[in-house]
């Protein structure tokens, strides 16, 4: 209903006249549709199990305070307390939980500084550092320099997020050493996009039928992938403009 809800509103654009239209376009080169958050929440069940007897941390964006609230319903599901971990992270779940969009039940968020007092498998640790940004929380547990986390054997880790283009190398770098330590790490097929794909954004272009087009979001590539989309839509080339950081366009 909500999608509906939502083409209706687009639906209304269009047909009023949309003067531009800037679009993501991250997922420009993959065909099809992406996948549903429902994918996700599948295999935080069956890791959640798997993990039985040993502490969790899982990493992922902040943003994603839709992925953080599975990670509370299977932290429920399983009588584990939640920590969280990460500058941005206690920002959002902070904010998010003022403004009623997460809904954790009552005694079961803890402080960082309480893990301590519980057994590794009544623990789940929700922190950044999915990128494997130098200063993020998992970053600093990886390089054993985090004031409050030690990372042992008895560790089982989900990295739910997939390197961001450019990010390879610091993502293999910290599950490198959390392997080191004697943790097991679950990278792979913990998560699925939030960006669109190519059928996805042919959909928001026949929506909204822009007069102009300006692809954002993306490296190069990105852009020129998602001009080729505007393209075969039927968009004249002379309407399709791929600025640079910096560029003025009137």
């Amino acid at each position: 209903l909500r999608r509906q809800r939502q083409m209706c509103i687009r639906d209304r654009l269009g047909n009023k006249g949309v003067l531009a239209l800037m679009a993501d376009s991250t997922n420009a080169e993959r065909p099809g549709y992406t996948m549903s958050e429902r994918k996700v929440g599948e295999s935080f069940v069956k890791l959640f199990n798997k993990a039985e007897g040993k502490r969790i941390i899982i990493a992922t964006f902040a943003s994603n305070v839709h992925r953080v609230q599975q990670i509370i319903n299977n932290a429920v599901t399983h009588g584990r307390k939640v920590a969280v971990s990460g500058r941005s992270m206690v920002n959002v779940v902070n904010i998010a939980l003022e403004m009623g969009y997460l809904k954790i039940p009552k005694g079961m968020l803890i402080d960082i500084d309480e893990m301590n007092r519980f057994p590794d498998e009544r623990v789940v640790l929700i922190t950044t550092g999915s990128q494997g940004e130098p200063m993020s929380a998992l970053t600093r547990m990886a390089m054993n320099s985090h004031k409050k986390v030690v990372i042992t054997p008895n560790d089982f880790i989900i990295i739910s997020a997939n390197p961001i283009p450019g990010n390879e190398k610091h993502v293999t770098r910290v599950v490198n050493e959390l392997m080191r330590s004697g943790a097991e790490v679950i990278y792979e097929d913990v998560h699925v996009s939030g960006h669109a794909c190519q059928e996805e954004l042919k959909l928001i272009h026949a929506l909204t039928k822009p007069k102009f087009f300006i692809p954002v979001h993306g490296e190069y590539k990105h852009l020129v992938k998602h001009a080729q989309i505007a393209y075969s839509m039927g968009m004249p080339e002379s309407n399709v403009i791929i600025g640079s950081i910096g560029d003025v366009i009137e």
